[in-house]
């Protein structure tokens, strides 16, 4: 039986095999006919089992059985060992990847790393390789594990850039691991930055936004000020910062702090989301701030940007409520003449 694909456009659906009889069958009927060997069938006698089917794999279709048998860990890496003895055929990095996975998942390191070996050999491996690796450490609480994953890259013939280092931290925090991740940064972020500016790769603000989302969710506010003062010497905060730390000082009834955030913001020249104007708006409508909310849902609007329902209507409640009516319609013309009238020529 030989392999032929007749449409790549179209991973699993368009793929299909000529068997010796002429007959057309696609990578759906042969994932499903290799699953019911590979669940019908021992350990001991699979490969044998999946040799006497005839049947001859793809790269969608090994991706589609890896992705079914992801939880069954030793059961797909007996797959995987099958299926790359056939002539013609090569794994695709996104199988390497997903048998890594599921390697790790139940904890086989050796064989996880004998495939990070052997992608290595065929040219394959590349950041996010890595960037998995370290995750699967991280979700183990395996930090020192996942730490030396990052520190061996190099020697894997890959460099440390801002990515890969952006993963540790992370997977880190992600695995409720947000002190280390923190002590990581600042051991290593002298020698990791200035390795990538050497490099020509500027540093930029997903790093820091890392740590500080997740300090703020472990409710460590005044350590994520703190990640921010040091990181602005670092780096320029992007929107997505801002908005963070103004969400945070609002929360905390800061709202002096918040503005002076809000405020170092448009002075960098940094633009606004609306996410940015809706937490500093609900802040100042929490605190009965209706005039300066007002001025900012105007500058919103005459950026270009329409509020959404619930920030609108959230102060235009606490307007009616002081019977400012007119305030509300001039508001509500402000956003008619948005919705009317194109923002450029």
């Amino acid at each position: 039986m030989a392999i032929i694909v007749l449409n790549n456009q179209s991973r699993f659906v368009s793929a299909k095999l000529y068997s010796t009889s002429g007959q057309v069958i696609d990578v759906a009927e042969v994932t499903k006919k290799i699953s019911k060997v590979m669940m019908s069938s021992p350990q001991p006698i699979l490969e044998s089992a999946l040799d006497q089917t005839g049947l001859r794999v793809s790269p969608e279709v090994a991706e589609d059985i890896l992705n079914r048998f992801r939880n069954a860990g030793l059961l797909a890496y007996r797959f995987f060992q099958w299926s790359e003895k056939q002539r013609h055929y090569e794994h695709s990095v996104r199988a390497y990847h997903m048998m890594i996975e599921s390697t790790a998942k139940i904890k086989q390191y050796k064989l996880m790393w004998d495939l990070i070996n052997s992608m290595r050999k065929k040219k394959m491996l590349n950041v996010e390789t890595f960037c998995i690796v370290m995750r699967k450490y991280a979700r183990a609480q395996k930090v020192d594990e996942a730490v030396y994953a990052f520190n061996v890259m190099e020697k894997y013939d890959l460099a440390q850039n801002l990515a890969a280092f952006n993963g540790l931290l992370s997977a880190l925090c992600k695995s409720k691991n947000v002190r280390k991740a923190q002590e990581i940064f600042e051991t290593m972020r002298e020698r990791v930055l200035k390795e990538m500016k050497s490099k020509g790769v500027t540093p930029n603000s997903k790093t820091c936004n890392i740590i500080l989302r997740h300090l703020i969710e472990c409710g460590e506010k005044d350590e994520a000020f703190d990640v921010f003062r040091k990181m602005i010497r670092v780096c320029e905060p992007d929107a997505d910062t801002y908005t963070m730390m103004i969400k945070m000082f609002c929360e905390k009834k800061e709202m002096e702090t918040a503005n002076k955030v809000w405020r170092r913001m448009r002075k960098k020249g940094v633009f606004p989301s609306m996410h940015t104007f809706a937490v500093l708006i609900n802040g100042l409508c929490e605190e009965g701030d209706t005039q300066r909310a007002c001025v900012l849902l105007e500058e919103m609007i005459e950026m270009g940007i329409r509020p959404s329902g619930v920030t609108f209507g959230r102060l235009r409640q606490l307007l009616l409520k002081e019977s400012r009516d007119d305030v509300v319609k001039f508001l509500n013309e402000k956003m008619n003449l948005l919705v009317n009238e194109p923002l450029c020529d």
